[in-house]
């Protein structure tokens, strides 16, 4: 079953933060730019940068906790490919998005962490340090655009981000009416956003 959220798109934020804090998602961009085919990273790659983010932020103060779960990885790095695409027209990362049941997700990297289930991940796990072992380092425009998502975002639960994705009419929404579990094309991504 889809959860659809209230059509005024005002949620409870999390951590005393306010719905402008992440009004950068809802604001237009130029529709006009074209996406490029020379794209050297994937998902995981940006999934690692948003867990060293995190565990940096962690070492410097223990008692933050973000909990990054395979659901809240996927939908951070849907973000950061949405922003990529919108305000540089080419996407981030090279993998295929799909339209699942609770939002973005992209299956190749899915299928490298789905062992973890819910579990939240930490580079601190041998197991899971393993899985993003051998992870690319992004150049500095792509890790603008991941520190951006991860200032705005971190403090969001994976459900509250889900439910972000499936407003009327956003990229994922149209996808997964027409073909659930089908690939989210970049050119929807760029024209309906988020």
């Amino acid at each position: 079953m889809m959860m659809e959220p209230q059509d005024n798109y005002t949620y409870d934020v999390p951590n005393g933060a306010t719905q402008s804090d992440i009004s950068f998602i809802y604001r237009e961009q130029d529709k006009t730019a074209e996406p490029k085919d020379d794209c050297p990273y994937h998902a995981l790659d940006i999934a690692a940068a948003f867990l060293r983010l995190a565990q940096d932020e962690t070492n410097h103060n223990p008692s933050l906790q973000f909990h990054l779960t395979n659901m809240k990885l996927q939908k951070l790095v849907y973000y950061a490919q949405l922003i990529m695409l919108r305000y540089k027209g080419k996407p981030i990362h090279s993998d295929n998005t799909h339209a699942w049941q609770y939002g973005p997700v992209c299956p190749t990297f899915y299928k490298k962490i789905k062992e973890f289930g819910s579990r939240e991940f930490s580079l601190g796990d041998t197991r899971m340090a393993e899985v993003f072992h051998d992870a690319k380092q992004l150049d500095e425009e792509s890790m603008k655009v991941v520190r951006l998502v991860w200032a705005k975002l971190k403090g969001a639960s994976a459900y509250y981000l889900s439910m972000l994705t499936h407003r009327p009419h956003s990229a994922w929404a149209i996808t997964y009416e027409a073909n659930q579990y089908g690939i989210i094309p970049i050119e929807r991504m760029i024209a309906q956003g988020f």
